[in-house]
């Protein structure tokens, strides 16, 4: 069984036939994953992701089989798969960037992803979990390495005073990492009370709706009239990306993690003058990833009161409240073995 985005606008759940590996691969049997905002936006927009496709790129599981030539791995082990294909070849992989390789692939774009109850997923992609880590909270390796990736290229610029763009689960994510270091002031910005209420329980200092309150006043008083020194864009619109650069201080880095939209309408002279950086993150490196895992088994990621769960058969009625706009649930994730 298997949630399939079979035709724009359609999503259904379907009965398929037992994948098999194929050289080089391991079947997995999937035990959590995760639905993520970029299939939503997918699905929604028919950008990016074309049906038929079986999406799903956070997920965990269990060595189900598999294919010729893999070694290191037995049927029964516990692990979770970093959906990132690189060539391993050119250059930027040569240097351990393999999240911009152009060659890259991704499970749930290229190929079938999570949403499912068996997968076969390349050997490069599946990693032995701890015995202390759940297969529950190794579902959210994938969005923590995001966030690891993200925190690691601002860190570049030193920051006492972060601003975190949304309340959803990259922005949540960041904030937690963002936390584990002494001393930083952190302000989220987020439309819905929920996700603030959550933010300000993980430890957001400032937690604000953009619509009721003069975010730029705001945050110039909380920095003295300097501005925030990293502020993360975790929404990724045309308006989010100017705020985010608007917010900075002389020197700050705007980390760009969101693909909402194509445009961003910011203000160059202002970048120029305050010698401001903008900065994209995509995904992760393997480094990421591995740091993400460890995150996890040091219990250093809270998931109470923003993380629910959903069984595969209900799998397609969650999916569509997401797409329908429901933003009260955060992070949803499917358990594909019921």
């Amino acid at each position: 069984m298997a949630l399939v985005y079979t035709a724009p606008g359609e999503i259904e759940l379907l009965e398929l036939p037992m994948p098999k590996p194929g050289a080089d691969e391991v079947l997995i049997k999937v035990a959590w994953c995760g639905i993520c905002g970029s299939e939503v936006e997918s699905f929604v927009s028919g950008r990016r992701r074309k049906p038929p496709l079986i999406m799903g790129h956070e997920f965990s599981g269990i060595v189900a089989d598999v294919g010729h030539g893999v070694s290191g791995f037995e049927v029964g082990e516990r692990i979770v798969v970093n959906p990132l294909i690189s060539c391993g070849e050119c250059k930027l992989c040569m240097r351990s960037f393999e999240n911009v390789c152009q060659q890259r692939k991704l499970l749930s774009m290229h190929r079938p992803g999570g949403y499912a109850e068996y997968v076969s997923v390349p050997r490069q992609c599946v990693f032995k979990l701890p015995s202390m880590l759940d297969l529950k909270l190794a579902a959210l390796s994938e969005p923590l390495a995001n966030a690891v990736h993200a925190c690691r290229l601002a860190r570049t610029n030193g920051f006492n005073s972060v601003v975190i763009i949304g309340a959803g689960t990259i922005g949540l994510l960041c904030l937690q990492v963002v936390k584990r270091f002494d001393g930083i002031t952190v302000v989220v910005i987020d439309p819905v009370e929920q996700r603030r209420e959550v933010a300000k329980s993980l430890g957001a200092e400032v937690a604000i709706d953009p619509n009721e309150v003069d975010v730029s006043g705001l945050v110039s008083d909380l920095t003295h009239g300097v501005g925030a020194d990293v502020c993360f864009d975790a929404v990724g619109k045309s308006e989010t990306r100017a705020l985010s650069c608007k917010l900075l201080s002389p020197k700050g880095i705007a980390v760009w993690i969101g693909l909402h939209d194509a445009d961003a309408l910011i203000d160059g002279a202002c970048i120029v003058t305050g010698e401001k950086r903008i900065q994209g993150s995509y995904a992760y490196t393997r480094g990421d990833f591995e740091a993400a895992i460890k995150l996890l088994c040091d219990e250093h990621v809270q998931v109470h009161g923003w993380v629910s769960e959903v069984p595969l058969r209900e799998a397609r009625e969650a999916f569509l409240s997401l797409a329908y706009g429901d933003l009260e649930r955060i992070k949803v994730l499917i358990n594909c073995s019921k």
